[in-house]
């Protein structure tokens, strides 16, 4: 122990310093320096782990937008093609003759029609029924009434509500309310799309479109086309 202190002594006497007392303990000047040096790498790799943690944070940020970017982008194109689509689907449902009334068949004499022709006399009924219809969404866009109801509808077409909903099932696929909703989407898709209608709400849209609740407007319009109105607007901005 003797020649311990004795070496420590004689290191210091050589190295012409003094032994230092901090905090009861007893640092040579060259110990001193050594924590010195220490304690700066320690903070060094410190501020290295937190530039490191800044650096992924806004990474994980980055990557998130970016996800938020294509998803909403995806979302777009996917509203756009079935936008196309419909369009599409209307214009064939619309391709009648230019006639008002296309001919009927009828029987001669006193014997009735057989089944094909009873059959023919069905499907040219139905046909020039439906191109009615047509005629009152298209021109005098009957489907802007929000009270409209499928009696209202067959009492223009002069028929029975039975009848027209087979009718319209039948020739497009789709029930009333549907087709409704599908021409109401289209205008209301042409509205928003239009910056000369930013002044005014949705509510007010969604009435000029025919609907009658911003609630149904908002519903329809998602399930059709896949983005709320308000996103649909945003995108066509941008």
């Amino acid at each position: 122990m003797a020649i311990l202190c004795f070496a420590i002594a004689a290191c210091n006497l050589s190295l012409g310093a003094q032994t230092l007392d901090i905090g009861g303990i007893y640092y040579t000047p060259v110990l001193a320096n050594t924590v010195k040096v220490i304690e700066r790498v320690m903070q060094k790799k410190q501020s290295l782990k937190m530039t490191i943690v800044v650096l992924v944070f806004f990474l994980i940020v980055f990557f998130v937008l970016l996800t938020f970017y294509f998803i909403n982008d995806k979302k777009k194109k996917e509203a756009s093609q079935y936008l196309m689509g419909k369009n599409q689907e209307w214009a064939i449902f619309k391709e009648f003759p230019n006639e008002k009334n296309s001919p009927v068949p009828e029987s001669t004499g006193n014997n009735p029609p057989c089944p094909e022709m009873q059959e023919s006399i069905f499907l040219k009924k139905q046909e020039n029924l439906i191109r009615d219809l047509y005629i009152l969404l298209d021109e005098k866009e009957l489907f802007l009434d929000t009270d409209l109801t499928l009696d209202k509808a067959s009492k223009r077409l002069h028929t029975n509500r039975s009848y027209l909903s087979r009718t319209i099932n039948r020739e497009t696929g789709h029930n009333f309310v549907s087709l409704l909703n599908d021409y109401r989407i289209k205008k209301a898709v042409n509205l928003l799309g239009d910056p000369a209608n930013d002044k005014y709400s949705i509510e007010k849209i969604a009435e000029a479109a025919g609907f009658s609740s911003r609630k149904t407007f908002y519903t329809v319009f998602k399930k059709t086309t896949g983005l709320t109105p308000l996103e649909f607007k945003k995108n066509t901005r941008s």
